[in-house]
């Protein structure tokens, strides 16, 4: 059986409690992608011409060791011809979609965080299965769950109309431009 207390003409300017009175606060950390998009909503209205950002430019062009192949080349030496057409026209979405916000710096980031989070989990996921000769479901279910699924929701609301639609365009860019290979 528990003691009574009594708590009579008590006046306080908080908590009156018997025993412990717990609280638990939760702070969302603020990361790198959130204050980019807070830098996005600032320059919508007072962007300038610039060039592109080097982590930007760096995905934008081929790696000087890579043999140029279009990207139909590459799809198609993987037997993955079935998704030619629709690659081809993500992969050009994506370009058109980097080169409407090119006057924003923090988009130019945005999409460049996108762009070096998607190269690093498929070397970090999707490589190993292609040097292993892992199936051609095996390597697309571990494109799909591990590297653009995470990076898709990472994606905050925004101007830049980001998706899973944008991030599967995304991947095709980089493929385009022999960051990303099936073979």
């Amino acid at each position: 059986m528990f003691p009574q207390t009594r708590q009579e003409g008590n006046v306080a300017g908080g908590h009156i409690a018997g025993r412990d009175v717990n609280i638990t606060t939760h702070t969302a950390p603020h990361n790198y992608i959130d204050q980019l998009y807070e830098s996005l909503k600032h320059e919508v209205n007072n962007s300038t011409p610039q060039e592109f950002i080097e982590q930007l430019q760096h995905f934008m062009a081929s790696p000087p060791s890579q043999l140029s192949r279009s990207l139909a080349d590459k799809l198609s030496d993987t037997n993955r011809q079935d998704i030619v057409e629709t690659a081809e026209l993500a992969k050009e979405r994506a370009a058109k979609k980097i080169m409407r916000f090119q006057t924003s710096s923090a988009a130019q980031e945005i999409f460049a965080h996108i762009l070096g989070e998607l190269h690093t989990k498929y070397v970090q996921h999707v490589r190993p299965l292609i040097e292993a000769e892992a199936t051609r479901l095996e390597i697309d279910a571990a494109f799909e769950e591990k590297v653009v699924a995470p990076v898709a929701q990472s994606m905050r609301p925004s101007t830049l109309g980001l998706s899973a639609d944008v991030v599967h365009a995304f991947l095709f860019f980089l493929a385009g431009s022999c960051h990303v290979r099936w073979d």
